[in-house]
């Protein structure tokens, strides 16, 4: 019903599985991309800095609890991972999956504030090379595996490329009064035997299309070893400053290409629809008021722009 003013305040924005399997058969490395954030317009230069905000994690196998800890890049972004475990299909004292927690995020000037999170602080992350124990791949409304801790059911996937998260990384441009929308993809396989010869998830294809309400551009982008790669648009004018200038632009995905494996849309656990904002915006970026889907809206044109202070 209303927008209250966001104070100059650190949150979570996502928290992503990039899981992979070891060198060594038989062992895998959980692994998690975590991206934080900070919205307040003015919140930029000598008034605060995101890059060097550290984020202190709980790792838990379900036995034991270890406290770990990472350093987020310029643009809010650090990995967090548990090296070299054992796969419980080799091993009788392995497991199949961990959880991470979220348990401060800690910088310098800014607070945290956990009510403004846009994700779960809690996150399952599963052995990539699993037969029947990794998180169902069927689609859901909340486009996300349980949390619950173990799972309550794990059943088997087939051999098929999805869309396991997409992130607004969307940033200011240097020149005042430009911006640059961004998108970071994650693309997975979790089908046991979809290695080696079989398959190869590096250089897997995503093809996306680009809008900002008037013009669509189809652009594209490789995904590396973990899956992830970066669509952008560069340097367009915000609206705030000019009056053909845009808040927000769309961005879809149209299909991902493997050469040896085939995309399956169902199997999605994102949308695959999203909005970037202007991270400069004044008046026209998301509400980043907590809620159950822990997203904003992807309807394009939003059906209202709360006002963010």
């Amino acid at each position: 019903s209303s927008s209250p003013s966001i104070s100059d305040a650190m949150y979570l924005s996502n928290m992503s599985d990039v899981s992979k399997k070891a060198r060594r058969e038989g062992y895998w490395n959980p692994r998690i991309e975590v991206i934080i954030a900070n919205h307040n317009p003015l919140a930029d230069g000598s008034k605060y800095e995101l890059k060097g905000t550290e984020v202190k994690v709980t790792y838990s196998n379900g036995s034991i609890g270890i406290q770990k800890s990472c350093k987020v890049d310029s643009d809010g972004i650090c990995m967090i991972s548990q090296p070299f475990i054992q796969c419980a299909w080799m091993f009788g004292t392995g497991v199949d999956f961990v959880k991470f927690t979220i348990d401060d995020v800690i910088n310098k000037r800014s607070p945290y504030e956990p009510s403004f999170n846009l994700a779960s602080t809690a996150l399952i992350a599963w052995d990539p090379g699993a037969i029947s124990n990794s998180p169902s791949l069927l689609p859901s409304t909340s486009f996300s595996p349980s949390n619950a801790f173990p799972p309550s059911s794990s059943p088997s996937i087939s051999d098929a490329m999805y869309l396991s998260n997409m992130s607004d990384v969307s940033k200011k441009a240097r020149r005042e009064g430009y911006w640059n929308p961004r998108i970071e993809v994650i693309i997975a396989n979790h089908n046991p035997l979809a290695d080696g010869s079989k398959y190869e998830l590096k250089g897997t294809e995503v093809k996306v299309t680009y809008s900002n309400g008037s013009i669509g551009i189809q652009k594209s982008c490789k995904v590396d070893s973990d899956g992830i790669c970066m669509i952008s648009q560069p340097f367009i004018q915000c609206a705030w400053m000019f009056g053909t200038g845009v808040d927000f632009v769309k961005f879809t995905i149209d299909d991902v290409i493997n050469k040896r494996s085939p995309y399956e849309p169902s199997f999605n656990l994102a949308s695959t629809a999203l909005i970037a904002w202007d991270p400069g915006a004044i008046s026209n970026s998301p509400s980043l008021l907590p809620s159950t889907s822990f997203s904003p809206s992807n309807a394009f044109p939003p059906s209202s722009s709360p006002s963010i202070s």
